[in-house]
């Protein structure tokens, strides 16, 4: 009977480090696919500029620091609102981007297949 406890708790433990390891959602700016991937709950597909990013929305917001201020503030320092009313992950060459990204001539991460495309 020990033994069946003991079997049942390695169970449960191991399920519940699957789940959490299952819903771990996607940072800014990372590659997607679909809405519920992502921490900001926006996969944005429909854009010409991108190819389905983790995103949020912002709106240009009178000076550029104000636009900007709306991704600071709801994400981190390192995002920043595009044009396409998007905030996204903010980079310079050579600093991290989200895995299957690289940073962009225009300063923001961009999916690595895009990048290589304009790269032609």
């Amino acid at each position: 009977m020990a033994v069946n406890r003991v079997a049942g708790g390695l169970a449960v433990v191991t399920a519940l480090i699957l789940g959490a390891t299952a819903c771990k959602k996607l940072e800014l700016g990372a590659p997607c696919e679909s809405d519920g991937e992502c921490q900001t709950g926006l996969c944005a597909r429909e854009l010409a500029v991108l190819f389905g990013q983790c995103a949020s929305r912002c709106r240009a917001a009178g000076s550029e620091a104000a636009t900007q201020k709306q991704c600071t503030d709801r994400h981190d320092p390192q995002s920043l609102c595009i044009n396409a009313e998007v905030c996204l992950r903010a980079c310079t060459k050579g600093s991290p981007c989200p895995e299957g990204t690289d940073c962009n001539d225009h300063g923001w991460c961009e999916r690595r297949e895009r990048v290589r495309h304009l790269a032609r």
